[in-house]
């Protein structure tokens, strides 16, 4: 069995491959440089360059072609969405289509890296077809209860790395659209996504007492009870408080130190982003700080000392 090389020596190639399949669509470009004011042959050089990149995909052995045919994945996913755009067709219309472009391919060309980037642009893409409908937040509540949930039974399916690809995917664009929409294009009211989120966190807290056998606990379900609604309470101010939350307690349950770290991280931006832009008094601003590293600082001791996980932050 051949060994695999060092890691750096696998990062060299892996650039080199990236290096060379630019300089071939380049060439490329320069070639058939008139085609690209054509929306119809730019689509089909897209579809061929996707093509080209999943046969090498199969024959592929080594890293060098693995990233060739990432790149010219990425490249045909690109000259597709552009294509799509110059299109006579209406705005909403051309985000449907990229949408399902990027599931299918989603699913097609299995790299890990391809298949979390593309469920960022498939999620992305199909809220930016409902952001003139109605319901759109009623709708994205709905998503970010079906991402959570299945972050929490995700040891359950079989294709677990793909899996966990597509659902980082989706969740980066559930808090992409969250944190960056501040002109609320997409979504112009949040307390639909904050009563989800307290759904899915109140759901996750349940499914760690009854796993522990803790339900008969009334002192630690009461404590969990209390901590539920005093973060629902919170996320009236500090909205996408509830989000940070939801990431904390699956992260927890999952033993995923990736997801702690970002719960952390977007826990301390909100509450940042809060207090810059409040217009409270210094005082109603400190007091709601206090209480909210509070309830934090209850939850990670809380959960810690109870279940007694080997996590160290």
């Amino acid at each position: 069995m051949q060994q695999k090389s060092r890691w750096y020596i696998r990062v060299f190639v892996g650039i080199s491959g990236w290096i060379s399949s630019l300089f071939v669509l380049f060439l490329f470009a320069m070639i058939f440089k008139g085609a690209f004011f054509n929306s119809s042959v730019m689509f089909m050089l897209g579809i061929l360059l996707v093509f080209g990149a999943y046969l090498m995909f199969l024959s592929a052995d080594g890293d060098f072609i693995e990233q060739v045919s990432l790149a010219n994945a990425f490249a045909g996913e690109a000259l597709m969405s552009v294509a799509i755009f110059n299109m006579p067709i209406k705005e909403n219309v051309s985000f449907l289509i990229i949408s399902i472009i990027f599931a299918i391919l989603m699913l097609v060309i299995p790299y890990y890296i391809h298949r979390f980037l593309s469920a960022i642009a498939m999620s992305i893409s199909f809220f930016l077809f409902l952001k003139d409908l109605a319901y759109t937040e009623v709708i994205f509540g709905l998503f970010g209860i079906v991402v959570f949930v299945l972050l929490l039974f995700r040891d359950r399916f079989k294709n677990t790395n793909m899996i966990e690809a597509i659902l980082y995917g989706l969740l980066s664009s559930f808090i992409f659209i969250n944190y960056a929409d501040y002109k609320q294009e997409i979504i112009q009211n949040h307390m639909p996504i904050e009563f989800a989120l307290g759904g899915v966190v109140g759901f996750a807290t349940w499914k760690i007492l009854a796993s522990y056998d803790l339900l008969g606990n009334a002192k630690v379900v009461s404590l969990s009870i209390m901590g539920v609604l005093l973060t629902t309470v919170l996320s009236f101010w500090v909205h996408n408080l509830m989000l940070p939350v939801a990431i904390l307690v699956i992260a927890f349950w999952q033993q995923d130190k990736k997801l702690i770290y970002l719960s952390i991280l977007l826990g301390l931006f909100s509450l940042s982003r809060y207090y810059y832009f409040a217009g409270d008094t210094l005082l109603d601003k400190s007091k709601l700080l206090l209480l909210s590293s509070i309830c934090f600082a209850i939850a990670y001791g809380t959960l810690k000392a109870l279940f007694k996980k080997d996590i160290h932050v």
